[in-house]
C-alpha cells in the first residue's frame, strides 16, 4: 500500500485525482491557492492562541517553572510563529534583533531607566534567557508590520472618485 502521510488511501486518491484534474485544466488554481494561504493561516492563529492561552495558565497562573521566569519568551514564541511565513533573513534577523537590543541595554547602564524582577542568579541561565528574549523583538514588530501591510493595503476603487462641487461651499 502507497503512503498517504496518515491519511487513508479511501481519501486521498480521490482528492489527489481531483486537484490534479483541475490543475491540469487550470481552473481555480489561484483561488485555491489564496483560500489554502487563508487556511494555513486560520490554523496557525488557531494553535498559536492555543499555545499562548497554555503558556499563560502554566506561567502566570500557576506560576511553573520556566514558564514562570521566562514568560516574555513563552509569549512571543506563539504569537512569532502565528505571524511568520517563510523568509529566509530569520538567524540574521534574531541576531541583528539580540545586538540592538543589547546596545539598549548598554544605555541602560548609565542611565538607569528599567531593572528587571524575579530573575535567575545563576548566569548561565539568565544570560541564554536573556538573548532568547532579546531575539524575539524585531521580528515581533517586523513581522506584525509586514503582515498588516498584507492584510490593509489599500485596494483600488472602482468607478471614479467624487470630487465635490467648488460651487456648494457656502
Amino acid at each position: 500500500m502507497p503512503t498517504t502521510w496518515g491519511r487513508s488511501p479511501i481519501t486521498w486518491r480521490p482528492f489527489a485525482r481531483r486537484a490534479s484534474e483541475n490543475f491540469q485544466r487550470g481552473g481555480g488554481a489561484i483561488a485555491r491557492v489564496i483560500v489554502s494561504e487563508s487556511v494555513k493561516f486560520a490554523m496557525r492563529v488557531l494553535v498559536g492562541s492555543a499555545t499562548f492561552a497554555l503558556f499563560f495558565w502554566l506561567g502566570c497562573i500557576r506560576k511553573v517553572e520556566p514558564f514562570f521566569t521566562y514568560f516574555y519568551f513563552f509569549a512571543w514564541g506563539p504569537y512569532l510563529w502565528m505571524v511568520y511565513r517563510s523568509q529566509s533573513d530569520v538567524g540574521w534577523l534574531l541576531a541583528l534583533s539580540t545586538t540592538v537590543w543589547l546596545l539598549f541595554e548598554a544605555f541602560n547602564f548609565r542611565l538607569h531607566n528599567w531593572s528587571y524582577i524575579g530573575l535567575p542568579h545563576s548566569r548561565w541561565i539568565r544570560w541564554p534567557g536573556y538573548a532568547l528574549s532579546y531575539a524575539t523583538v524585531m521580528p515581533g514588530i517586523l513581522w506584525t508590520a509586514r503582515l498588516l501591510e498584507d492584510r490593509h493595503s489599500p485596494r483600488p476603487l472602482a468607478g471614479k472618485p467624487w470630487i465635490p462641487d467648488r460651487g456648494t461651499r457656502g
